[in-house]
């Protein structure tokens, strides 16, 4: 397991995801490129930590548009942490894992300080 931020993007600049820089296509391509790139070289599963909802969507949103998120799901299934609890959040945890144990690999996009992380918190709390 490795767990790090990456500082900068691959072409050099800074993965700020303050207000002013989140909006730009710069720093949504470059995000976007990091992720693809890690994800062709880590095998089994990565965890993307965001934000915000609104950055997770804005992302995605950006990354349709430019096909990046056509690229990622040939590498590996692409998981979003949904906005709601319950049996949405507990079958998009299931295809995660799935995916992960099927040889497959899988991208789980999660908001800090939401489900993904509480969930984890409560079974290390048991």
């Amino acid at each position: 397991v490795w767990a790090g931020v990456l500082p900068a993007g691959p072409n050099g600049r800074a993965l700020t995801a303050t207000f002013k820089h989140a909006d730009t296509f710069e720093f949504q391509d470059a995000v976007g490129q990091v992720i693809l790139e890690t994800a062709k070289v880590v095998p089994q599963g990565m965890l993307v930590f965001l934000p915000s909802y609104s950055l997770m969507d804005k992302l995605i949103n950006r990354w349709k548009a430019t096909d990046v998120i056509k690229q990622l799901k040939k590498v590996k299934r692409v998981v979003m942490e949904p906005r709601t609890k319950g049996k949405e959040f507990e079958a998009a945890m299931k295809l995660y894992c799935h995916s992960i144990e099927s040889g497959g690999g899988a991208l789980l996009f999660a908001v800090c300080r939401g489900k993904v992380t509480n969930a984890r918190a409560d079974r290390e709390a048991q």
